[in-house]
């Protein structure tokens, strides 16, 4: 796996007071092998898993994640990812038995019992199996051996010993049996912090950043460049809807310098895709060019630690969200899951957010349904080969 940045060394609690002399009873986090699920998707359902891991008394597996993003389609073993290279272990542990999937392999060697979140939806689940075997080298039940739906929250409460929950839908009517309560999910993002070399760098970034002072961030993301970008199959639908996203780009850029010049912010980081540069552009067109910081701004800055940064898009991601976490305020596309990784951390603290819905009422929902037909298009091609 590609080397992280500095975590902290794990100190990891396995056996709590209140589980010693009970067998450990673990929860897996699988997530289907396709497009459009990428990394913040993974850390979705992961969140879903840690919540119900918490309700039955389970032992949540650092499962590792896939740069499954802009970056490249499709999990393989190469783009693996350490969990504590994403997620602070310590602060998780504190809230609920956790284990590594050197343990998790070990003590499941005779098999794992998968719930499917929707037995109707297994063509995903087939297209993935291999892959599970493969790259944790853990024995799988075939489709047949599944559990139904109806039967996830027995399995759960159940004495089986393995189990792991496969998901296939981002839509909450469509996970029913999974959904947390809101209490429970804002305990899961409470202790569910980044990496501790994620938070270091970032606090080093801002002490450079804007002298220190109010800042105001934007996630900017053509929802409709990475597929146009990297599938010839749905290359026919791309070229109108990229127009309209840079009609759309530059509503966006007076909206936000309107509220960038309201509220006297100091400077404003855009954090985009390496294929969204012009919106940057376009919003130095407004805001004086000094006050405008991205990613190749804060490269320049002369901070060791960010080496690791600029070699690896996946750490990249994760620091910018860093950074967009702790802006006074934070504008976004609530159809991201980049974005909703950020709103809902900032939630709990009372952080400011702004959704580019609020900013452009019906055009986000264009881009929404644009977006929508591309991953529907994409997905019937993928099915049809």
């Amino acid at each position: 796996m590609p080397v992280g940045p500095i975590t902290t060394s794990p100190n990891l609690n396995l056996s709590r007071p209140q589980d010693v002399g009970q067998k450990p009873r673990y929860l897996l986090s699988l997530v289907q092998n396709r497009t459009g699920f990428g990394n913040n998707v993974q850390y979705h359902f992961f969140r879903i898993t840690v919540g119900q891991a918490l309700l039955h008394n389970r032992t949540i597996v650092m499962v590792p994640f896939f740069n499954n993003g802009a970056s490249g389609w499709g999990y393989n073993k190469d783009s693996m990812r350490e969990f504590e290279h994403t997620f602070d272990t310590e602060s998780l542990n504190m809230l609920l038995p956790i284990t590594t999937m050197v343990e998790f392999r070990q003590q499941c060697s005779h098999g794992v019992q998968i719930a499917l979140q929707d037995e109707k939806d297994t063509y995903f689940y087939e297209s993935s199996i291999q892959f599970f075997e493969s790259a944790y080298n853990i024995n799988v039940p075939s489709v047949e051996e599944l559990y139904p739906t109806s039967e996830i929250i027995p399995l759960l409460n159940s004495d089986v010993q393995c189990v792991a929950l496969f998901h296939t839908y981002l839509d909450p009517k469509k996970r029913l049996p999974l959904t947390l309560s809101d209490s429970t999910y804002f305990m899961v993002n409470k202790h569910l912090l980044p990496a501790f070399g994620i938070q270091r760098t970032s606090k080093l970034i801002l002490q450079e950043m804007c002298s220190g002072e109010p800042y105001l961030a934007v996630h900017y993301r053509n929802r409709t460049g990475e597929m146009c970008m990297y599938s010839e199959r749905i290359s026919h639908l791309c070229d109108d809807l990229l127009d309209e996203n840079d009609k759309n780009a530059n509503m966006l850029v007076n909206k936000i310098y309107k509220l960038w010049k309201e509220r006297q912010f100091s400077c404003i980081y855009v954090a985009h895709p390496s294929w969204s540069t012009k919106f940057s552009y376009l919003l130095g067109q407004r805001i004086p060019s000094a006050r405008v910081v991205n990613a190749h701004v804060i490269m320049q800055l002369g901070i060791d630690e960010l080496d690791i940064y600029r070699k690896d898009n996946y750490f990249l991601s994760l620091l910018e969200q860093e950074i967009c976490f702790h802006a006074d305020l934070f504008i976004g596309w609530d159809i991201s899951y980049w974005d909703k990784t950020i709103f809902e951390r900032r939630q709990i603290y009372q952080k400011e957010s702004v959704t580019f819905g609020r900013l452009l009422d019906t055009s986000e929902r264009r881009l929404e349904q644009g977006w929508k037909a591309i991953m529907h298009a994409e997905y019937d091609a993928i099915k049809s080969n």
